[in-house]
This record gives structure tokens, sequence and C-alpha cells, in this order.
């Protein structure tokens, strides 16, 4: 383009230059230099028709011309040659996302980064009951209604997927996640999790119906076997017998009712009620219970702030939490061990805790303890058998109460087991007090 400017620069002083030479001439400059302009003009005007017959007819090949119009006829071409590369390389990504979007089993929607609709494929019009006439361009919160849809658009990395009703039948239940996420926009994935969520209930319902059968004939066997056990006339190798059968029914027992309050718990929703659960009647009881089970073989001792009195959620819940933690920490200490339980401020919220002295656990198996049946005592010796329910029965109340479990434990130097409560589930007393007083 330099080089056009210059040759242009150059045919007007070609026109200059004559002038001077006419003026020196003849003494008439003016009229040498108007011709030379007229035919200057004429060809940028012949130049010019060129180019609107060709922006009429785009398809023949683009004028040819020198000076400026030479600079114009390499820029355009070039601009053309670009724009086609640049066709022919989005055309066709663009057919094959239409064919995946098309092809996809799943609904699928493409939003801005304003979370409005750009494109989704068919199956989101089946189960969404999306229009592409009337829905494109919408902010996808206003054709899908849903609280949590609306922060999973805003904080896609912390709610990670949703779970909402489809708008055409709400017992169907869609999962809804966000593959992508930029400046860009965002890929919506959504999956129909219906027939996996009966699933589910189907073997929830068969393991509670199979556990509340069992519940009753555990009891009447363990009744009897407790009424042997107390004869005194019993062979040695037969009482041995009779007591290992005791051991394993009372097990057993255990787990149909730690079992039975799992699946309640699951089913209790996600949040737990704000009833006003007075800490120390739930200390109260667990002292109570473990002076009737453990009479004095450990040192139990209790340490609670005054200016904590209650938490707001499930009274039965929130006791059947610490008496795991505290049964747990009485199986696996030995006796004349010590265990203490605690119940102190965090920050805004509390912390309940409760530390022994015990056998601990193995550092790889802290990370599962509280997975279903799963028994840390399976590898380790001297243990008491558990239902291997405990923990994920602690888990899912301290969830429900969006509070969260911490262990913390050394093989052979015991575990620290701390619940920490949200400022939103503790109630402070409004009187100033300071220290610790004992149970």
């Amino acid at each position: 383009m330099k080089w056009a400017w210059i040759k242009e620069i150059a045919w007007f002083m070609t026109g200059l230059l004559l002038a001077l030479l006419g003026w020196a001439f003849w003494g008439h400059p003016v009229p040498i230099f108007l011709v030379w302009a007229i035919l200057l003009l004429g060809r940028h005007y012949r130049q010019l028709a060129h180019w609107l017959a060709w922006l009429g007819e785009p398809e023949r090949e683009i004028p040819e011309g020198t000076g400026i119009w030479g600079g114009v006829a390499h820029a355009v071409r070039w601009r053309m040659r670009s724009w086609r590369v640049a066709r022919f390389e989005t055309e066709p990504r663009f057919d094959l996302d239409q064919a995946l979007l098309a092809a996809w089993p799943d609904p699928v929607l493409i939003l801005d980064d304003l979370g409005r609709l750009k494109r989704f494929n068919v199956r989101a019009e089946e189960l969404l009951g999306l229009n592409p006439q009337k829905d494109i361009g919408q902010f996808v919160g206003n054709l899908l209604r849903n609280p949590a849809l609306l922060k999973l658009i805003q904080f896609p990395r912390e709610q990670g997927l949703v779970e909402i009703s489809s708008p055409r039948n709400e017992e169907q239940i869609l999962e809804v996640s966000v593959a992508a996420h930029g400046s860009g926009g965002t890929i919506m994935w959504v999956r129909d999790v219906s027939e996996h969520k009966r699933a589910e209930q189907r073997g929830r319902d068969l393991v509670a119906n199979a556990s509340h059968e069992l519940k009753t004939p555990l009891t009447v066997l363990s009744g009897y076997l407790e009424m042997l056990l107390d004869e005194g006339s019993m062979h040695p190798e037969h009482q041995k017998i009779l007591s290992e059968m005791q051991r394993e029914t009372e097990r057993m027992k255990t787990l149909v009712l730690h079992t039975l309050e799992l699946m309640r718990l699951e089913t209790s929703g996600e949040k737990a009620p704000d009833d006003r659960v007075p800490v120390q009647a739930i200390l109260d009881r667990l002292k109570q219970r473990i002076d009737l089970l453990d009479q004095g073989r450990r040192e139990v001792t209790f340490a609670v702030e005054p200016l904590l009195i209650a938490i707001r959620g499930s009274d039965t819940e929130l006791t059947s939490a610490f008496w795991n933690l505290v049964d747990n920490a009485l199986k696996f200490t030995n006796p004349g061990g010590h265990i203490s339980i605690t119940w102190e401020s965090d920050g805004g919220g509390g912390v309940f805790r409760v530390t022994d002295d015990g056998i601990g656990i193995p550092p790889e198996r802290v990370n599962r303890i509280t997975e279903r049946f799963y028994r840390v005592n399976t590898y380790l010796e001297g243990g008491t058998a558990g239902s291997g329910l405990g923990l994920a029965i602690v888990q899912n109340v301290l969830k429900r109460h969006q509070a969260k479990l911490i262990c913390q434990s050394q093989m052979g130097k015991g575990s620290t087991f701390n619940c920490y409560f949200p400022s939103g589930r503790v109630e402070r007393a409004s009187a100033v007090a300071t220290g610790n007083q004992a149970v």
C-alpha cells in the first residue's frame, strides 16, 4: 500500500512538473495543469466505475489498477483470501458441532456469557420443553425456574451439579452440570436420572424393610440367649458358644438399628430442623450412658464452655451422632485409658470434640472411616466389632446441620474427632462468662 501512495504522488508531481515547463516556455501553466488534472480524474472515475460494477457482481475478477487503485485491489484480494480460509476452517467445525449437538442423547444447552440461550439440541426440546423460535436469546433462568439452577450458572465450580424437576413432568428428575465455563459462555449438560433415583429408592426400601423385619427375631433370639447364659449349670464349652452367639446377635441388632437410622437420615432432606437443643442436656445423657456401660473402666472427662448453650437442630440426631463418637472412643480405648469430651468455641461457631488415647487409626484409613460398612478394626487387633455405620451416621447428621467432621489420629497414641458447627447453628448466652465448667 505504501508503494501505491508513492506512485499516486508521482502522478501528481508529474502534472506539476508539466505545468512548470509550460509556464517556463509559454508563460501559461494553468491550461496544462488543468488538462493533466482532468486526465487524472478521468482515470480515477474509470477505476471507480470498475469497482462499482464488481461490487454488483463480486464473483467476477477483482479490477486491476495502478497507483492507489492497485493498492486497493491488492488489499481486497488479501482480505478475501483470508476470509475464504477462515470460512473453510469454520464452516466444517460449525457443521461438526451441529452434528454432535443433534446426535447427543442427553439435552445440551449452549449459553452466552450472560446465561442466554444460543443453541440447544432436539433432546432439550423434548425433555425441557424449549422452543427454538421463542427461547433463543432468553435467559435460561427464566425458562427453567429453579434457585439451585441460578446458583449453578453464577457459581459453577462451587455448585458442581444440581438436581431439578423437569418442567414437563415433576416426577422426572434431571441432573444439571456445567461442562465448560468462561468469558465465551457456558455448555450446560442435562441428564435424566429419574430411573437411577427410583432404583436407589427401591434399594433403600429393600434394605429398610429387611432391617425392620430383622428387628423382632433378633430381639427374641437375644433374649433367649441371655436367659440361657444366666443358668449356672451349663457346660463351659456350651457357654462359650452361646456367648459368641450373643455377641454376634448384639452386633446384628446394632447393624439393623444403624441401617434404619441411616435410611431415615438419607430420606429426611438436606437440612435439619431449627429446634433449640441444649448442649448440656445432651452431655448429661452421654454421661449417664457412659457410667452405665463402661462402669468406670476408663477415665472420661467433660469440658464445656458456658457461653455456648445450645445448637439449632435435631435433638435425636445430635445425640445419636455424639454418642457414636463416644462409643467408638470407648471401644478403641483400653481399660485405664482416658477420654476427653469437649464443647467449645471455634471462631464464630462451636466444636464438639472427642479425644482418646486408644489404639488409633492407620493414616491410610483415616479418609475412609465415614464410608458405609467400613470397619477400621478389621485391620486392627483387639478392636470390638462394630456395624461399620456409626461414622457414616455422624457424617450424615453433621451434613444436615451444615457442620463438618475432621479426624486426627496416630497409631498407638489415640484419635481426635472434631465436629465443627457454623455460627448460624450455635446459640450463645447473653451474659458474659468465661472459663470451662466440668460436668
